[in-house]
């Protein structure tokens, strides 16, 4: 089957939680069109932006990101978000949450995956693969 070549990568799906690698958090956002200028801000459990990540001008499509925490505890973080534009106006985006695939399966004919964090989702729900 194809589809157990997709155990260990990483699904896009919807949501805004960053994947940790140690101290370093992963994420992914969709551009409905380009933009001259995106920016990530990175959101404590309390409500407040920890950090802002500036990564300049995006295409339309998807985007991967990775932010070093440093000195922020992880455990600290419950989500980002994505600011963008192209010049003064508003840029539609769509968070991406980088999520480990576990398992592989079928059901009823359609593939199913089964990711790290105990969610199941039918293939056609994932957004990408990285």
């Amino acid at each position: 089957m194809q589809g157990t070549t997709l155990i260990g990568k990483d699904a896009l799906v919807e949501g805004d939680a960053l994947a940790f690698d140690g101290s370093t958090g992963k994420g992914a956002f969709a551009l409905d069109a380009s933009a001259s200028g995106v920016l990530v801000d990175v959101i404590g459990k309390n409500g407040e932006t920890l950090d802002t990540i500036n990564l300049g001008a995006r295409e339309a499509g998807q985007h991967g990101f990775e932010w070093a925490a440093g000195s922020i505890d992880p455990n600290q973080v419950a989500k980002f978000a994505v600011r963008a534009t192209d010049g003064s106006t508003a840029v539609a985006s769509t968070a991406l949450s980088r999520v480990r695939i576990a398992s592989v399966g079928l059901s009823n004919g359609a593939m199913n995956i089964q990711l790290q964090n105990g969610r199941t989702l039918a293939y056609d729900q994932v957004r990408g693969f990285m």
